[in-house]
Order: structure tokens, then sequence, then C-alpha cells
């Protein structure tokens, strides 16, 4: 196990964002909720980690993350 990781491997993370990025974030997270195209317990966190699991997997959709972070 990595240091850092907790005892049911996995890692706390922590980023810095501004107050508008993140509110609309939040705001889309919610407007997906009243369109029921996810469930209204969902959290912020549960998005970030699933949106983690697809970059996982998709280096074009790490680039535009990173294209549109530095834009």
């Amino acid at each position: 196990m990595e240091s850092g990781d907790g005892q049911d491997g996995k890692k706390n993370i922590s980023v810095r964002a501004s107050t508008e990025s993140v509110d609309e974030f939040d705001r889309t997270i919610k407007k997906a909720q009243i369109e029921g195209k996810i469930p209204m317990n969902v959290s912020r966190g549960q998005v970030i980690r699933g949106l983690m699991s697809l970059a996982a997997e998709d280096t074009e959709l790490v680039s535009e993350a990173v294209e549109a972070d530095s834009g």
C-alpha cells in the first residue's frame, strides 16, 4: 500500500477550484438530477469519482480536461 492510502485502499484527494467553477458543476449535477439522468441522492464526490474512472480509460478525455482547465 502506498503512503497516504487509507486502510480501505482509498486516498483522500483535494483540489482547489474557483467558486464559479464549483457552483457551475453543482448546478450541472442538480440539473441532471432534476432531469432524471442521475439519482437525486448522488453527491459531488460520486460524480467526481465516476469522472475519474472514465478519464482513467480515456486519454482524449484527460487531454480535453487539461485544455479546459488551462483556458
